[in-house]
This record gives C-alpha cells, structure tokens and sequence, in this order.
C-alpha cells in the first residue's frame, strides 16, 4: 500500500506473497513457522530494499520514489474489509485501521514499533499476538 499524498515523501506498507516468498526463503534454506515469522525475516526485508532500490530507479520524478516501508504482519484480506471483493486495496480503510504503522511510517525516528495483532480463523476462533514491526529508510531519498 502505497502513501504519500499531503506528506513529504512516499513510503509504503509491504504485503508480501507468502507463496512466492515462502518460496524464496526456501530456496534459500530460511526457515520461518508462520506468514508473520516470514514477514519478519531481515533477510525478507532485505529483499524487498532491493525490489524498492530497482522501482525507485525507474521512477518519473524524485518526489516519486519510496523513502520509508514496513512489512505488514499479516496479509491483507477481504473479510477484514482491507480489499474489495475483486481484490483491490482500501487505501482509506487500510490506513484508519493501521494509523499507528501509518504515522511511524512518517516518523523517521522510529525504527521499530510493537503492535498487537487480531486474527480471526476461518474456523471462528480468534487470537491476539504481539509483533514487532521494522521501519526501514531508504538512502539517498530526501
């Protein structure tokens, strides 16, 4: 999801593909349990830095390029009201419901951020859990 509209720069919340992902973690013999254990991975973050470092190469303009991003713990989902039924993403909505991520996002000095998570199964049952969430600033965008 991607910010920046009335702020001084763009950054953006990460939701990564567990399969192609999870994938990609295998192929590199990274171990993870669960989506938000992949999410939390330096090594995810650190690749999604260089997918960042190529879409900011080819960005129009310099005001265009991402200088912060997170790693959402959790994927984005029609049940919890995050995308439309077809998929797309509820900018609007996406941000209300993570104002916290949201506004670290523009804060540069927050570097990590503890969040709790709610998650609830398809079978009803639901959890809490805690997190830790990684900001990350890109170098050389102002």
């Amino acid at each position: 999801v991607i910010f920046g509209d009335q702020q001084d720069f763009v950054a953006t919340l990460v939701n990564v593909d567990p399969i192609v992902v999870g994938k990609w973690a295998e192929d590199r013999g990274i171990s993870y349990s669960t989506f938000m254990d992949l999410s939390a991975k330096p090594e995810v973050a650190e690749l999604i830095r260089e997918e960042i470092v190529k879409i900011n190469g080819n960005a129009e303009k310099k005001h265009f390029r991402i200088k912060r991003y997170a790693i959402l713990y959790k994927l984005l989902d029609t049940d919890d009201g995050e995308l439309t039924k077809t998929g797309k993403i509820r900018r609007k909505f996406v941000r209300e419901k993570y104002q916290d991520l949201y506004d670290a996002l523009y804060d540069e000095g927050v570097e990590e951020k503890e969040v709790e998570a709610f998650f609830q199964y398809q079978d009803g049952q639901t959890a809490n859990v805690k997190t830790r969430i990684s900001f990350y600033t890109m170098e050389g965008v102002s």
